[in-house]
This record gives C-alpha cells, sequence and structure tokens, in this order.
C-alpha cells in the first residue's frame, strides 16, 4: 500500500516521487528497467524564466503570455490550457528545483542553446519567437546521472522504487469509476499495491509500431505504414493500461514530435532558403514558425522529394534562422568555419557533389547547371527564381506570407542546393489529458 504510486522512473515519474515524497507522501515507484542498467532519453530541458537562464546565464526573461498564445498557435488550438500555463509559469521554477543539488561548478557547465545570439538578432519571427536558452546537459553531468541523481534524493525522502517491475493491469472499484491500484509483474510472480492515486509515467509509443501507426493517423497516411523498431522512445504500455481503463487517446492525429512534417534541412539547418517540389516550383512559406511548423507543406509534395537552393551570400541568412529544435545550436566562429567548409567542399567536388556535411551538396557557377546537378527542370527553376527574386526586391512575399526580414535574393554566384528524400518519422504520442 501507498499513498501514491508512481509507474516509471524516468524524468516525469521521479519527478512527481519526489516532490510528492517531500509533500510528505508515501509513494512507491515501479520501473521495468534493471537499476544497474537503467536508461533515460533525451539530454536537453527546454523551460522558461528560471533563475539559470535569467540569473546565472542573462537570457531575457520572455513573455508567458506570448507565450501561450504562440504555442496555441502551433497546436491550432488543441493544447491543454491549464497544463500549458502551468509549464510557461512554472517550468523555470522546476527546472530550478531540478538542479538544486548542483554546485555553481557544475551548473555553469549546462550549457544554453542559441546563446549568445549574433549580434541585432531579432527573436521575433514574423508571429513565432526564439526561444533560446534550452538547458543542454552535454557537458559536465549528463541528464541521466541528474536523473539518477534526482531518484537518489527521493528515496532519502522515503520514495521506494521496485526496479524490474512492469505495471500491467490497474486495479479499479466495483462500479470502474476509480482507479485504486495496479498490479505489476515481477519475474514469475505479480504484486498489487493499493494506493490513493496512480500517476502513469511510462513513456510515448515512439518503439511499437502498430500502436503508432493505429493512433498518429495523419503521420500513418502520409508515410504508410511506419516501423518504429529503430526509433528511441517507449512501449505505450502505459497508455494501453490508460486506455483498457477507458482513457482516450489524443484527439485527432495524435502528439507527436514532428512526424507530420517533412525536415527540410541543408547544411545551413533550418534556414528559410527557397524549397522547391520535383516540378521545381516554390510551394510554401519557408519561414513558418521553423520546420516542425513549415515542414508540413513538404510533407505533403507529390514524388518525397524536395530541393533546397542558396546562394553565395549565405552567411547572414545562416545567422538570421529561427531558433529552436532542428535549428542551428550555436552561432559561434567554429559552427560558421565547419559550414563554410562544407560549401568549400562541395565547390571543389564538381558535378559529383559532396556529403561531407553527411547531405549531398552540389554547387555550380549558373542556375541551368545546378539544375541539371539536381535532376529538376532547368526553365522551371530559372522562372521560380526569378518570381522569388522579384518578391525579394518588393519586400512582400504574396505569393505564400513570407516576411521579408528572411528573404534572401538568390542572383550571387556560385550556388548550392541539396536534392532531399522527404522523410515522415515517428515519435511520441499519449492519452487525452486534462490539467489534473
Amino acid at each position: 500500500e501507498a499513498d501514491i504510486i508512481v509507474c516509471g522512473a524516468g524524468h516525469a515519474g521521479t519527478a512527481t516521487a519526489r516532490r510528492a515524497a517531500e509533500l510528505g507522501a508515501k509513494v512507491i515507484v515501479v520501473e521495468m528497467q534493471p537499476e544497474d542498467t537503467f536508461s533515460a532519453l533525451g539530454n536537453d530541458i527546454g523551460h522558461l524564466n528560471s533563475s539559470w537562464q535569467l540569473d546565472r546565464v542573462g537570457i531575457p526573461e520572455y513573455s508567458v503570455v506570448d507565450f501561450m498564445n504562440e504555442y496555441q498557435i502551433c497546436g491550432a488550438g488543441r493544447v491543454e490550457p491549464t497544463l500549458l500555463s502551468d509549464f510557461a509559469n512554472r517550468s523555470g521554477e522546476a527546472f530550478d528545483w531540478f538542479i538544486d543539488n548542483f554546485t555553481e561548478e557544475e551548473k555553469a557547465q549546462i550549457v544554453p542553446l542559441n546563446w549568445p545570439v549574433p549580434d541585432g538578432y531579432d527573436y521575433k519571427k514574423g508571429m513565432f519567437h526564439s526561444y533560446v536558452g534550452t538547458a543542454n546537459f552535454g557537458e559536465g553531468v549528463s541528464l541521466k546521472d541528474a536523473l539518477i541523481r534526482s531518484q537518489d534524493i527521493a528515496k532519502e525522502a522515503g520514495v521506494e522504487f521496485l526496479y524490474e517491475t512492469t505495471g500491467v493491469k490497474l486495479v479499479h472499484n466495483d462500479d470502474n469509476t476509480e482507479v485504486t491500484g495496479i498490479i505489476c509483474q515481477q519475474g514469475d510472480k505479480y504484486v498489487e499495491i493499493d494506493a490513493k492515486a496512480v500517476v502513469l509515467c511510462c513513456g510515448d509509443i515512439g518503439s511499437n509500431s502498430e500502436m503508432y501507426n493505429a493512433i498518429c493517423a495523419e503521420n500513418y497516411w502520409l508515410g504508410e505504414f511506419t516501423d518504429c523498431k529503430a526509433m528511441s522512445g517507449r512501449d505505450g504500455s502505459g497508455i494501453a493500461m490508460a486506455m483498457r481503463m477507458g482513457a482516450k487517446v489524443e484527439i485527432g492525429t495524435g502528439g507527436d514530435m514532428g512526424s507530420h512534417a517533412a525536415f527540410p534541412m541543408s547544411p545551413l539547418e533550418a534556414c528559410e532558403t527557397i524549397w522547391l517540389n520535383k516540378y521545381g516550383k516554390r510551394f510554401c512559406n519557408e519561414g513558418l514558425g521553423g520546420p516542425l511548423m513549415s515542414g508540413c507543406t513538404p510533407a505533403r509534395q507529390p514524388g518525397d522529394i524536395l530541393y533546397s537552393i542558396w546562394d553565395a551570400d549565405w552567411k547572414p541568412m545562416l545567422l538570421n534562422q529561427i531558433a529552436g529544435h532542428l535549428a542551428l545550436k550555436y552561432w559561434d566562429d567554429d559552427t560558421i568555419n565547419k559550414i563554410d567548409g562544407y560549401m568549400q567542399a562541395a565547390e571543389q567536388a564538381g558535378k559529383d557533389g559532396s556529403d561531407e556535411s553527411g547531405k549531398y551538396i552540389y554547387c555550380a557557377d549558373t542556375i541551368e547547371e545546378l539544375a541539371g546537378l539536381l535532376g529538376v527542370p532547368a526553365d522551371e527553376l530559372q522562372k521560380t527564381i526569378d518570381r522569388y527574386n522579384e518578391l525579394c526586391d518588393k519586400g512582400t512575399d504574396v505569393d505564400f506570407g513570407k516576411k521579408s526580414a528572411y528573404m534572401h535574393k538568390i542572383v550571387t554566384a556560385p550556388f548550392w542546393g541539396i536534392r532531399k528524400h522527404i522523410r515522415v518519422s515517428s515519435i511520441d504520442s499519449g492519452v487525452n489529458t486534462n490539467a489534473n
């Protein structure tokens, strides 16, 4: 018996158990992994307005009002508002609590992504912001080590962790209106734990192909059946337990980390270059809120092919891109020089192109020559670029709505381009929740 049972000892489960114990609850955590080989997912923590960001690093304070409204725009009004409010107003507090046990030296080793920003950097990209300052645990204490440290603090507060214990069925009262515990498997035996509340922190469906394709309908239709075996993620067993009790999965496509979008990134990362479909035609606003949003349209283009083209004057564009997931993480000289090296390698490689960046880049002195290397119709490509340059001169993208600050003419040789097969991948979804 316990006051609270937490199923899953990852970031959400450990934080829940530790805080509940600090407030006086008797807590038991069940975790299917062995303690000695425990693993966690992720290496960054996105949050707003922690003292680590504001006082130590010097990130400017963000407006929680702007953030909440922008987040709802990104989610098409489907984000649970009270959960969003909790995140906007308290994620900074939660982050400071999570690293409270760090020494001053360890706190200094946490890396703020996209910071410092280039001189004159514009945080506002149309109606979207660049929320720089995500905490990266790549140096010093790893995020896994920080999590295990948090588990140790929870144990000191009285939390009991049962490893190699897998939750298999929720226990309920006679009329099936209230969860009263959980049945778990330990080797060849079963144990029932009763409690006032059960918190499911079992992770996503990112490694369960059948469940993913059933729940993330939009992504299924974009990419047909997706095999998730190679993806990092969890097996969805906690979500399935909730569904058997009557919980509903998220409505519509299912919440996921960008699977509905192609990732149209060049070696310039999420730069707002011109994007073309297999016919050499431009088809969208390439700068709409970062690649997870602007990438929705490329995922719907014919032939699963995307072209991205830029010219010799690429550095101002590189340093003005929106900050965020799948975008450039650092704007320092080393990063710029590395990207410059990719361009030079492509220029020297000739018609064969260069994959030094991990993506094949082609370089040519004329648009016609570049079209031949990429395999796109030369006359259509030239017509598209002429129109784009005309819109750049006008300062208004009446075709697709791209902000003039993120439009860069394609006029100065040499010209670079990539040809990408569009990939629709799989990560994340869960049950539909309310604020409690």
